[in-house]
């Protein structure tokens, strides 16, 4: 086994753990800021919005580090923030309540610094064909994770309590540390970042439209992606009413989301097609199920339709977005590449915090949610659309 497979090795191990946190925070710890504060939507959307702003910036310094040190160090550094937050709750039970955008900050920041040395790796360690198999595996171990991770902590959390769970998710955030020293990412270039040279080089590759192009379809992606996640829990969260309903319905959908990329890659052609326009409707028409009644049925349907066909467009995005640079020649850009690309997912979430802001200070009805759900599952379904008719322009 050589470097860059023990790297690519030790970098799933790193980021299974990453997402099964991910998921506690994401889902669960979101779920518990919405039960504690009473219901309050803008409570989320500020959490939402200190995060995504947190991790924009430290997914700039990560950006400028990885070219000055090794990359491992900044994953490394990652981990032990994510972990340092969870023994923070441990030790202060009721941050949660009272500190929960400062509990948003420090995530955030673990998030920026561990995907911006992450991308950075897979970038510049595989040819475009390489990338997408990591993406896919990536993708198919943390819906592994998925399966297992959410009813199982959100049982707990209800069995027990959110403190037995955090202590669980400590443990695997210590192997997640352990982990870390089996990462070995050299520095590959001492070059400093430069944004203004880039883009000169865009112009001149005549590839700043396309740029563009893939730049808006991507911010349509961060503001529809997990921002409707969240509002799926809050749905959730108020429908069913339990940590444990919220984490086998996960679950079950992770699922789900594993047989639609599985029959999506074995797919061929016209079969194809079909499947990515069936990707694209359905999801709509059961979010406008949800303007007509919101109850078990039709929030478990949105979710179940959603989350599936979001994982084969998130595996197809993922691949283009890291694959950027290739596309037209400009390897030695891939830093600048991916820290355009984060800036587009980082103004479509923000866009999509201020609207739960919103949502919450007039007042969150479900049939306002149902429109946000509704409208932020068409922006997604565009996003979907022109990331593949970019695809089959330019991504040959």
């Amino acid at each position: 086994m050589d470097r860059v497979q023990k790297n690519t090795v030790a970098l799933h191990a790193v980021t299974f753990c990453k997402v099964i946190i991910n998921l506690f925070v994401g889902t669960f710890l979101v779920a518990e800021i919405f039960m504690m504060t009473g219901g309050d939507v803008s409570a989320i959307g500020w959490f939402l919005l200190v995060e995504f702003s947190a991790l924009f910036v430290l997914y700039m310094v990560a950006s400028y580090l990885c070219k000055k040190i090794k990359p491992c160090w900044i994953v490394r550094a990652s981990v032990l923030i994510s972990s340092g937050m969870l023994l923070a709750m441990l030790l202060w039970p009721d941050m949660l309540e009272s500190h929960y955008l400062l509990l948003g900050a420090v995530f955030g920041m673990a998030s920026g610094l561990f995907w911006g040395a992450n991308n950075y790796f897979i970038s510049r360690s595989f040819n475009k064909e390489n990338t997408t198999k990591f993406v896919a595996w990536f993708l198919g171990l943390a819906s592994v994770a998925r399966v297992v991770f959410p009813f199982t902590l959100g049982a707990l959390i209800d069995l027990e309590s959110l403190y037995v769970t955090t202590v669980v998710v400590l443990g695997i955030g210590i192997i997640q540390i352990f982990a870390t020293f089996f990462i070995e990412i050299p520095v590959q270039s001492s070059r400093s970042l430069d944004m203004r040279k880039y883009f000169r080089t865009l112009k001149e590759k005549q590839f700043v439209k396309p740029t563009m192009q893939q730049w808006f379809a991507t911010m349509l992606k961060g503001l529809a992606s997990y921002p409707t996640a969240t509002v799926i829990i809050i749905l959730t969260m108020t429908v069913y009413g339990t940590h444990m309903s919220l984490g086998a319905l996960t679950s079950v959908f992770a699922l789900t989301s594993v047989a639609f990329i599985v029959i999506f890659r074995r797919l061929k052609g016209r079969a194809k097609i079909i499947f990515l326009c069936l990707g694209m409707v359905l999801p709509i028409l059961a979010s406008g199920s949800l303007l007509l009644s919101v109850g078990y049925v039709t929030v478990a349907l949105h979710q179940g339709l959603f989350m599936s066909f979001r994982k084969v467009f998130q595996s197809e995005e993922q691949s283009m977005r890291l694959n950027s640079t290739k596309f037209w020649g400009g390897e030695e850009f891939t830093l600048e590449s991916n820290l355009l690309f984060e800036s587009a997912l980082f103004c479509g979430r923000m866009v999509a915090g201020l609207m739960l802001v919103i949502i919450g200070i007039i007042g969150a009805t479900h049939l306002i949610l149902a429109l946000t759900i509704t409208t932020m599952t068409v922006a997604f379904s565009v996003s979907a659309f022109l990331l593949q008719r970019w695809k089959g322009k330019y991504a040959q």
